[in-house]
């Protein structure tokens, strides 16, 4: 689980122990999780993405992304490697590599399902 404050901590939720905290100094506007655990932070301008941020704790960013407008909403793309962000001048996709899963269970999410298979 992560929280964000002045500071962004990533707890353990079985245990209810803080396992690292990463000291941002910033207000965090919005916070998302890919399918495959990357964690992307937004402050102002600024888009921070941190690369198995729950396994240990990084020193730097995997990927940074400055925007021209101020930055309000992120959201990654099920099953693709895009990050869509929602600025003040509109909207930008990103491809971060590694945040989907290609894989995916073809009896409980299929993004290609043709209609003899929704039958």
């Amino acid at each position: 689980m992560y929280t964000a404050g002045e500071n962004v901590k990533v707890w353990d939720s079985r245990m209810l122990k803080v396992l690292h905290t990463y000291p941002i100094n910033r207000k965090v506007t919005s916070m998302e999780i890919s399918q495959s655990g990357l964690l992307a932070l937004n402050y102002g301008f600024r888009m921070d993405i941190y690369k198995e941020a729950h396994l240990t704790k990084q020193t730097h960013p995997y990927m940074t992304y400055k925007s021209r407008g101020n930055i309000n909403n992120c959201r990654f793309v099920p099953f693709e490697d895009l990050l869509g962000i929602g600025t003040t001048y509109g909207f930008s996709s990103l491809a971060i590599p590694g945040s989907g899963v290609p894989f995916y269970d073809t009896f409980e999410n299929n993004p290609f399902e043709t209609k003899k298979q929704k039958r």
